[in-house]
């Protein structure tokens, strides 16, 4: 606060090209959300941003959550060990939308990392790698 003025402080994680627009509008509320304290909506826009991806990268839309984490797993979106991760999400977002209680901040913190560590790891990494291996 500076002279009576409040002022956000910048998004937590960090930003990531090549998203698709989709999943970048996504990823900017889930960041912006955790600044703001807003950890349940954290949590359920991670649960979002995982079937978005997996709806891009050539999954049926539409279809329940467990499908799209079969989907990614599956294809090599995300590696057999990090099922375990993405089934954290899915229970937490369950619990989110069912029970009473609000989500807390750890929770929603090793949500959004482990979600930022796939979308670096799938549309920057790979991404500045195709670019590299096309350029030479």
């Amino acid at each position: 606060m500076e002279n009576h003025v409040m002022t956000p402080g910048s998004a937590y994680g960090q930003s990531i090209p090549n998203l698709p627009d989709t999943v970048q509008s996504l990823y900017d509320e889930a960041r912006n959300s955790y600044q703001a304290g807003a950890f349940t909506g954290v949590i359920l826009i991670c649960r979002k941003i995982l079937a978005n991806v997996a709806v891009y990268y050539g999954a049926k839309d539409g279809q329940r959550f467990v499908k799209y984490v079969d989907y990614l797993v599956e294809n090599g979106y995300v590696p057999e060990k990090s099922r375990e991760w993405i089934d954290k999400i899915r229970t937490e977002g369950n619990s989110a939308t069912h029970d009473q209680t609000a989500k807390n901040k750890d929770d929603a913190q090793r949500i959004l990392d482990f979600v930022q560590m796939l979308l670096l790891i799938n549309f920057k990494f790979n991404s500045d790698y195709n670019i590299s291996e096309n350029n030479n």
